[in-house]
């Protein structure tokens, strides 16, 4: 008798890769994957209980969770004129820190050429309410790019783009992208 594919990997699934004992092939038989898990998983799968911090799952007891700062999130820096998107940020901002790390990805507003370059940000920094973001987005390794912004509220702060190496500077917003769930 021919097995037919298993259906998790036949839709893509890495379920079948990671717990093969929960995968079946379309006629429904397990038998053969099910010798392959450890038998404590198995006796632990079988009772329909999943994995929890007994298991070593979950937090660490002696973990100490520091709460996202203000920066935290996902961000479009704009030009004003236009509304071009000059990047797009994700920052990882701890609460009190006056820096903070993220990535950037170029929009058009610095033309066709930088569009979907992506990279680190050289540095986020807080001083006072002032936010300073560098980053270098071309191959230059002596160009960098400046946002020094001032909030407007928590969401948005307002400011001038400015680069080491190109004479354009212009007004630009900084916006905390909002997700709807």
């Amino acid at each position: 008798m021919v097995k037919r594919p298993l259906l998790g990997l036949f839709c893509g699934s890495m379920l079948s890769l990671a717990l093969p004992g929960l995968a079946t092939t379309l006629d429904g038989d397990s038998t053969s994957l099910s010798r392959h898990i450890h038998p404590e998983s198995q006796a632990t799968l079988a009772q329909g209980i999943e994995p929890g911090p007994a298991d070593g799952h979950g937090p660490d007891e002696d973990e100490v969770l520091i709460e996202a700062g203000s920066l935290q999130g996902s961000w479009r820096a704009a030009q004003v004129e236009q509304d071009r998107p000059l990047a797009y940020f994700t920052i990882f901002h701890d609460q009190g820190a006056s820096d903070a790390d993220g990535s950037f990805l170029m929009g058009l507003a610095m033309g066709d050429g930088l569009d979907g370059e992506s990279g680190e940000i050289q540095s986020v920094q807080l001083h006072g309410d002032r936010l300073e973001i560098t980053w270098n987005p071309t191959n230059d390794s002596q160009e960098l790019y400046y946002l020094i912004l001032e909030p407007e509220h928590e969401d948005l702060y307002r400011g001038t783009f400015e680069a080491e190496r190109n004479p354009a500077s212009f007004e630009v917003t900084l916006e905390r992208r909002v997700f709807d769930d």
